[in-house]
């Protein structure tokens, strides 16, 4: 008899355990923060003309932890469709210049929340740029560093979303975008 009872209660939380939560969905004619328009949830799977937005954001939740998926219009596909396990291989993300000042930020949330549940940034084409405390920190600082649970180095140099791959630098899996030369006039 207890069985039955609390059978549907624990199907239920493992449904609500895993459910993806959209709470905004924008679009971005340019790369600037000022050109980003919010449109509506319900319009997600039905974009009309993805060709009239340079690209696509949808902030979401799973389990409570907030995500940023972005992707330019000819890659953006929602859902989502992932096939890997969850692996959150970035424990530490930081913008810093190739002198020894040693001034740092720390960027971690904010990189890990665009990387996503599975860290592979989605796995689309990805613009550090995109993240908007790297870009309004960009000026100052030349690059983004991500340090993996074995304390491996990833370097990207933030004025061209290029990694730099060198002796004390590992190579990522992190499909990068290729920005244009219009990208570089607005930088």
């Amino acid at each position: 008899m207890w069985l039955s009872t609390w059978l549907p209660f624990v199907l239920v939380l493992q449904y609500v355990k895993n459910r993806v939560i959209v709470t905004h969905f924008y679009a971005y004619l340019n790369d600037e923060e000022n050109s980003k328009v919010e449109l509506s949830v319900q319009d997600i799977n039905n974009i009309p003309d993805k060709s009239h937005f340079r690209r696509y954001q949808v902030n979401y939740t799973i389990d409570q932890t907030k995500f940023v998926y972005t992707a330019t219009n000819d890659q953006f596909l929602w859902p989502l469709t992932t096939c890997h396990e969850k692996f959150p291989w970035i424990q530490k993300a930081s913008l810093c210049n190739d002198d020894d000042s040693g001034k740092i930020i720390d960027v971690t949330d904010e990189v890990v929340m665009y990387a996503g549940q599975y860290g592979d940034f989605h796995n689309t084409d990805f613009d550090f740029n995109w993240i908007p405390i790297v870009k309004s920190n960009m000026p100052e600082y030349k690059f983004l560093e991500l340090l993996d649970h074995n304390d491996s180095v990833y370097r990207f140099a933030l004025k061209t979303n290029t990694e730099i791959i060198d002796k004390e630098c590992n190579k990522s899996n992190i499909k990068l975008y290729c920005r244009s030369s219009a990208d570089f006039e607005q930088i």
